[in-house]
């Protein structure tokens, strides 16, 4: 652990000048915006757009080796630190089911990518209304589709897809009962070979989608009245320490924390302009 991340916690340092936002727009992606954010380690299944709302550069990279960077495009399943403090951070989530993931799969090693910040300052006003909370879901999801379209064009170019792949994620989220060996079945493949056809498209294994593909069901949940072990258990984890710990290695936060109200408010298509504090 660096000295930075000891003087204070991973998130929610600074929520009495502003809270942590989260626009939840489905299993294609989210926004999350805070003015603190200390992690010496994550390792998650979305991409990410790394951004502030000022201009400010930012510490993001492998742990142990950051350096400052005022935007950055980050690959899936890629380990890194970040320290966002004091700063209005913006962070843009991009799902595996999103039709962009592809294309930040695609990074270079060591999948830290930076871009241009003056492509996006025509949306600074926006960012920052993100930041303070102050749009509502359809606004964000309008911020988040630009957000990923000029990260697209500076990206390099993605490669394409098999057909196959599409009709794979769409029984693993629709057929939950079957197995991977049944799927690969139906496909008209060996289990080996449909790994590996996956693990090249999409950027992450079968089996790891499968567990991302749980935080998504979670992530729709944790503003319902549900407890977090039922909230676990409606997920697919085995019960609520199990997720608290794969939610402490992706996002280096406790699911606890998201019902924090003090700290985080979230925006969903239950609560389009935020859920009211009870």
């Amino acid at each position: 652990m660096t000295a930075r991340s000891k003087r204070r916690p991973a998130y929610g340092a600074l929520a009495e000048k502003n809270r942590d936002n989260i626009y939840y727009l489905g299993p294609e992606g989210f926004l999350f915006t805070s003015p603190h954010v200390a992690t010496d380690s994550t390792l998650r299944h979305p991409a990410a757009i790394v951004l502030t709302a000022d201009g400010s550069a930012l510490d993001v990279g492998p742990p142990g080796a950051t350096g400052p960077e005022q935007a950055i495009a980050v690959a899936p399943m890629v380990e890194r630190a970040l320290y966002a403090i004091d700063m209005p951070l913006v962070s843009v989530n991009v799902q595996p089911n999103h039709p962009a993931f592809s294309a930040f799969r695609a990074l270079p090693a060591p999948g830290l990518f930076p871009l241009q910040r003056a492509a996006f300052t025509h949306l600074d006003a926006r960012l920052e209304e993100a930041y303070h909370g102050r749009l509502d879901l359809a606004a964000a999801r309008l911020l988040f589709d630009e957000l990923v379209a000029i990260t697209l064009e500076q990206l390099p170019r993605r490669p394409r897809v098999d057909a196959r792949v599409a009709r794979l994620l769409d029984m693993m989220q629709t057929q939950d009962e079957v197995s991977l060996a049944e799927m690969a079945e139906q496909l008209g493949m060996s289990y080996t070979g449909m790994s590996h056809m996956f693990t090249r498209a999409v950027g992450i294994s079968m089996r790891s989608y499968r567990l991302w593909f749980k935080a998504v069901t979670a992530w729709s949940e944790f503003e319902t009245d549900q407890t977090l072990t039922d909230i676990a258990h409606t997920a697919g984890f085995s019960d609520a320490a199990h997720m608290s710990r794969e939610w402490q290695h992706w996002y280096g936060m406790a699911p606890s924390y998201l019902r924090n109200e003090r700290c985080v408010r979230i925006f969903s298509e239950r609560h389009p302009r935020g859920r009211p504090r009870e």
